[in-house]
C-alpha cells in the first residue's frame, strides 16, 4: 500500500520513492562528521583523569604508613 501511495502522489522521481536506491548525501555526511566527531581536548582530559585514577587505585603505598 505504501508503494502505491508513493507512486500515486510523487511518482517514481521522489527521493523517498522505494523504487530509487538510497544515494549518498555529502552535506549530510559533513554535518554528521562535525556533530559526532570526538573533541580532542575532551578525549585527552578523559585520558589524563583515567590515568590518575588508575595510579591512585594501584599505588597503595600511601595507605601503609
Amino acid at each position: 500500500m505504501y508503494v502505491v501511495n508513493c507512486l500515486w502522489k510523487f511518482e517514481a522521481k521522489s527521493p523517498t520513492s522505494p523504487l530509487l536506491p538510497r544515494r549518498e548525501d555529502p552535506l549530510e555526511d559533513l554535518i554528521l562528521h562535525l556533530v559526532y566527531r570526538p573533541d580532542p581536548t575532551a578525549l585527552k582530559l578523559r585520558e589524563v583523569l583515567a590515568t590518575n585514577a588508575h595510579q591512585l587505585v594501584t599505588n597503595t603505598s600511601f595507605m601503609s604508613q
